[in-house]
């Protein structure tokens, strides 16, 4: 009963900040007449804030997720084939347009691979993956996503050259709230990979992790093409 509360609660807070968002799009049209191009710092503050609601969001997806999956709630699909090669290279065009500045190399395998999956949760796995990369690696140190496929599964693999995982902390990285020795200090409640890999286990695959400490991490995901 606890899950499905929280669940609620997170699905109303993400609504509030949906409408936030919206909100902030129609002030920006009313501004933008009336704004000195040289002077940006209104059209700055308001990307800041967009950006904030767009963190929190991804935080409240992770919850919300996390809550449905332990009262043993499934979201359903509405029977379209997505395509993962696409997702993730929706996801990079976006980062690359925000100049994060890392760089991210995507090695499709396979032109598409299709499966009965929903839109947001594979998003958001792909979104997860790619976050955790980028946040745990130095600005301008490579990333690389790979697709292919084997048998009857979608492969995805992230993997970075960041600060690692260490061993004793390696075993717990998918557990809700557990955040590693050296990533302490990050922003973040934890919840990104439990949920990821929760997603990836509702559609009857695996989500594991190969790091060493140090020299970077290596998450692969593998998704059934076809429903479980």
């Amino acid at each position: 009963m606890f899950e499905l509360e929280v669940a609620t609660a997170a699905h109303d807070l993400r609504n509030r900040l949906g409408i936030a968002g919206c909100e902030i799009q129609q002030l920006r049209l009313q501004l933008a007449p009336n704004l000195d191009p040289g002077c940006p710092a209104v059209a700055e503050c308001l990307e800041s804030i967009e950006r904030l609601l767009a963190h929190t969001n991804a935080q409240l997806e992770g919850l919300l997720e996390l809550a449905c999956g332990q009262d043993g709630v499934r979201v359903t699909t509405n029977g379209s084939r997505l395509d993962l090669v696409g997702v993730v290279k929706r996801l990079v065009e976006l980062h690359a347009r925000d100049g994060s500045g890392h760089k991210i190399c995507v090695v499709a395998n396979a032109q598409s691979l299709r499966g009965a999956w929903d839109d947001a949760r594979i998003t958001h796995i792909v979104r997860i993956l790619l976050a955790n990369a980028m946040q745990f690696s130095a600005i301008g140190s490579a990333i690389t996503i790979t697709l292919s496929r084997q048998a009857d599964e979608a492969i995805l693999r992230v993997t970075d050259r960041g600060i690692g995982i260490s061993p004793s902390d390696l075993p717990h990285v998918f557990e809700p709230f557990f955040r590693g020795r050296n990533a302490a200090v990050m922003p973040g409640l934890g919840l990104g990979l439990a949920t990821a890999r929760l997603i990836v286990e509702q559609y009857g695959g695996s989500l594991e992790v190969e790091s060493t400490e140090g020299a970077g991490a290596s998450f692969t995901a593998r998704l059934p093409l076809q429903s479980p």
